[in-house]
C-alpha cells in the first residue's frame, strides 16, 4: 500500500484540521497514512480519525498571539517577554524538527496544508519520485506578500489544490509548472432527514475567531430580535474570542437568545440543524465555508456576506441570498423576511437536493485519486 505523510501544523478546532479529518476518512482504505503535526495542543485532536491513521507531534503547544496580547494589554511586561522567549525557542525547534523530518521521510505522496510547510518541504525534499500536493485554505484578500509567499512556495509543487474555482483562476497561471486543480471540500455524508422550518430559529458554526466576525452577527441578530422577539440565534463553536463574545451578548441584553453550547460534531449539530430555519454566515474572509455546505445538507438555506470568497461560490440566488458591502440592516430585513416566507425556505430547499450531491465525499474523493494516482 502505496503512504501519504500530511504536515499539519496542528489538530485543533480549525477548518484546515476538519479539512485534514475528512480526507483521511476518505482514503485511508487505499493508503497507508501518517500525519507529522507541528505542535501538540491538546491530548487529542479535535476532530475524529481513522484508527489506522497514526499522528507524530514535533514539539509542545506553542503560547498563541492572543495570550502574548492579552498580557500586553494588563502591562505584564515581564510575563509577555517569558512567553516570547519561549515562543521563539520553541518556533526554532519546531523548524528544525520539520527540516529533519522532511530529509528523512521515507512516503510515496506529500501533502502540505500551509505556507510554512510548502516552503519548508520545498526547501529540504531530497527525493524527487515523492508526488508534492500543496493545498490552499486560505482567500489571499489580495494580499501581495502573501501571494508572493504562496507562489514561490509551490512552484517545485506537482499540484496546488484550491477550494473554489475563484483560487484556481486566480493562481493556475502564477505557479509555473505546479498544477492548480480545484477540488471542493467534502461532506461525510447527506443527511435524509431535513428541517422542516416549524422551528423560526437561526444557526451558525464556526471558530470564534475575529476573522468570523461574530460580533457582528450579533448586530445582525439584535436587528433581527426586534422584530422576531421568539427566534433564537444558536451560535455554535469555540475559540479565544468566547469571552468577548459572551460580554457582547450579555451587554446587548441577547443572553436568552442566543445559545452558545460550544463545539459540537457534524453529528452533534443536527438537532440545531433540524431546529433552524436559516443559517447565517458573517466571515470577512472564507476560503471555502464548509459549515454552509453542511447547512446546506440538512436542508437549511444560507444567508451571507459577500465579503468572504467561500460564500461567494457557494450561495446562488437559487438556494439562498448574498448582502453587499456588509451591510447589516439590509442582512437582519433579509433575515426576517426569509424566516417569514415558508414558501421561499422550501423553494431554496427543494433546490438544495440536486445541489448538494456535488460535494458527497465519494465525489470529491474520485477528484482526488485522479491527481494521487
Amino acid at each position: 500500500m502505496r503512504k501519504i505523510t500530511i504536515f499539519s501544523l496542528v489538530m485543533g478546532y480549525g477548518g484546515i484540521e476538519k479539512y485534514i479529518s475528512k480526507l483521511c476518512f476518505m482514503l485511508y482504505k487505499q493508503y497507508d497514512i501518517e500525519i507529522i503535526c507541528t505542535y501538540k495542543e491538546d491530548n487529542q485532536p479535535a476532530f475524529d480519525f481513522p484508527k489506522e491513521v497514526s499522528i507524530q507531534y514535533l514539539v509542545n503547544k506553542s503560547p498563541s498571539n492572543e495570550s502574548i496580547k492579552l498580557m500586553l494589554k494588563q502591562f505584564r511586561i515581564i510575563s509577555a517577554l517569558k512567553i516570547i522567549l519561549k515562543r521563539i525557542k520553541l518556533n526554532i525547534s519546531a523548524r528544525r524538527l520539520n527540516k529533519k523530518a522532511i530529509k528523512n521521510i521515507d512516503t510515496d505522496i506529500i501533502i502540505t496544508t500551509r505556507n510554512y510547510h510548502h516552503s519548508l518541504v520545498s526547501k529540504y525534499i531530497n527525493k524527487k519520485d515523492i508526488l508534492l500536493v500543496a493545498t490552499e485554505h486560505n482567500f489571499h484578500q489580495y494580499n501581495k506578500k502573501y501571494i508572493k509567499n504562496l507562489v514561490n512556495s509551490v512552484k517545485k509543487f506537482d499540484y496546488l489544490v484550491v477550494p473554489t474555482k475563484e483560487l484556481h483562476d486566480y493562481y493556475k497561471n502564477k505557479i509555473g509548472n505546479c498544477k492548480c486543480v480545484r477540488i471542493p471540500h467534502p461532506l461525510d455524508y447527506i443527511p435524509k432527514e431535513k428541517t422542516d422550518f416549524k422551528h423560526k430559529n437561526i444557526i451558525s458554526v464556526g471558530r470564534f475567531s475575529q476573522e468570523k466576525g461574530i460580533l457582528d452577527l450579533i448586530d445582525v441578530f439584535k436587528l433581527v430580535h426586534k422584530k422576531l422577539p421568539k427566534t433564537k440565534l444558536y451560535l455554535i463553536g469555540d475559540g479565544y474570542q468566547r469571552e468577548r463574545i459572551n460580554e457582547y451578548v450579555n451587554d446587548n441584553g441577547l443572553s436568552n437568545y442566543i445559545v452558545m453550547p460550544g463545539f459540537k460534531s457534524y453529528e452533534e449539530q443536527k438537532a440545531y440543524y433540524m431546529n433552524s430555519s436559516l443559517f447565517v454566515m458573517t466571515s470577512y474572509t472564507e476560503a471555502f465555508g464548509l459549515v454552509l455546505i453542511e447547512a446546506m445538507s440538512y436542508g437549511v438555506p444560507c444567508i451571507a456576506f459577500d465579503s468572504a470568497s467561500g460564500p461567494r461560490e457557494l450561495i446562488n440566488k437559487e438556494i439562498g441570498i448574498l448582502i453587499h458591502s456588509r451591510d447589516k440592516e439590509k442582512m437582519a430585513d433579509s433575515i426576517v423576511s426569509m424566516i417569514n416566507n415558508k414558501e421561499l425556505l422550501k423553494k431554496y430547499q427543494n433546490n438544495l437536493f440536486n445541489y448538494i450531491n456535488q460535494f458527497d465525499i465519494n465525489n470529491i474523493k474520485k477528484q482526488y485519486l485522479k491527481i494521487l494516482k
